[in-house]
């Protein structure tokens, strides 16, 4: 599980609604209560977001179909899954109990709020605005407009009666497109008529516009790249370096010298067994760069049990030279290095795949008259 580093700001807006709304409702009420009582919640309300990606995730992975992690960000959470086969079935199936789960914990916390009672005081109607903000959660979700779980149904149900996946995602995004549009348009209004709070609407809606456009980009590309190979859109190489070069010797005769955003790193043998990148080498002191070898900073291969990079603790994808472009998309997205190294028949490296050889290859078909 991995937490988007917007999580900070909204954990701490939700605290402060929460301990305002508190102190407003329950008068005299120690504002050191209060505020634990708002930790509280807002830990309960993502607490409660990670059930609604954990519903997901656990019903994915019945199905076969193997997940990547998930991550919870701004305005909730995301379950990645790997690419393989899978049915407009499935995508309904996995989309659905998103939802069912959100409305199961606002009933469960509902239904502890009304056995409290007035006598609860605030802990109960805590409680009971958590629930609602549940179902708010399952109702939201359940709009037609992708990547909302409402427009994964969308393009379930679409993908159902075409059989055709890209399309049907094509359909789902232009929905989420313009339910994004309209909550901004919305939000602009309320702030207009005197209403802050449609701030969040707007932000809300900015958010889900991006996320419509670059899933229907992300569609675009695999449809264009359809049964290609990666080794028919890598880079020869990659161009390499002794693990035993310094950080220094590395700048000044390979990151100034050639135009290359990261190199290989071989080993005793000659073999490829690492990357290093501009930002692996930017992070050391400038005082240890005389020191410091490439070798110490790079990051391993995936698996190869090399080494992981510093800080990162992650490895460098190695796929195979006949795999699909379009299984490495992921790989690329999650790659803390932001490239994949390709193998040939050998095991040896003989190329690497970095974003911008997606999008080259993308424009060299559109252009061919081939996407």
């Amino acid at each position: 599980m991995r937490v988007d580093p917007s999580w900070t700001f909204i954990a701490v807006l939700v605290v402060l609604s929460f301990w305002g709304r508190t102190l407003t409702l329950h008068e005299g009420l120690n504002a050191a209560l209060a505020l634990a009582l708002a930790v509280g919640a807002a830990l309960c309300l993502f607490g409660s977001v990670l059930v609604h990606e954990l519903a997901h995730a656990i019903t994915a992975r019945r199905r076969q179909i193997a997940v990547a992690g998930i991550t919870l960000f701004l305005f909730g959470g995301v379950t990645e899954s790997e690419p393989g086969e899978r049915t407009a079935g499935d995508e309904l199936v996995v989309a659905v109990v998103g939802p069912l789960s959100s409305f199961a914990v606002a009933a469960v916390l509902g239904m502890l709020s009304l056995i409290a009672g007035p006598s609860g005081g605030a802990v109960a109607d805590t409680v009971g605005y958590l629930a609602w903000l549940n179902l708010v959660l399952a109702v939201f979700n359940l709009l037609p407009g992708f990547p909302l779980d409402g427009g994964r149904v969308l393009r379930a149900s679409a993908w159902a009666i075409t059989g055709d996946r890209a399309r049907a995602t094509r359909l789902a995004a232009a929905a989420g497109l313009g339910l994004g549009y309209a909550l901004i348009a919305l939000g602009l209004l309320a702030v207009a008529a005197g209403g802050f709070g449609g701030l969040w609407l707007a932000a809300i809606g900015w958010f889900l516009a991006g996320a419509a456009r670059a899933s229907a980009h992300r569609e675009h590309v695999v449809e264009v790249l359809d049964h290609v190979r990666v080794d028919q859109i890598m880079s020869p190489g990659p161009v390499s370096m002794p693990a035993s070069v310094t950080v220094r010797d590395a700048i000044d005769e390979w990151f100034l010298a050639r135009d290359h955003g990261a190199f290989g790193v071989l080993d005793d043998l000659g073999e490829v067994v690492g990357l290093v990148t501009m930002r692996d080498v930017r992070r050391v002191p400038i005082a240890d760069r005389e020191t410091t070898t490439v070798g110490a900073i790079a990051a391993g291969l995936a698996g190869s049990g090399v080494g992981d990079r510093v800080g990162d603790g992650v490895g460098v994808g190695v796929v195979d030279a006949a795999t699909p472009v379009t299984d490495v998309l992921d790989h690329l997205d999650r790659s803390a290095a932001g490239r994949v190294l390709v193998s040939g028949w050998d095991g040896r490296i003989v190329g690497i795949v970095t974003a911008t050889d997606v999008t080259r290859a993308v424009h060299r078909r559109e252009g061919l008259g081939l996407g």
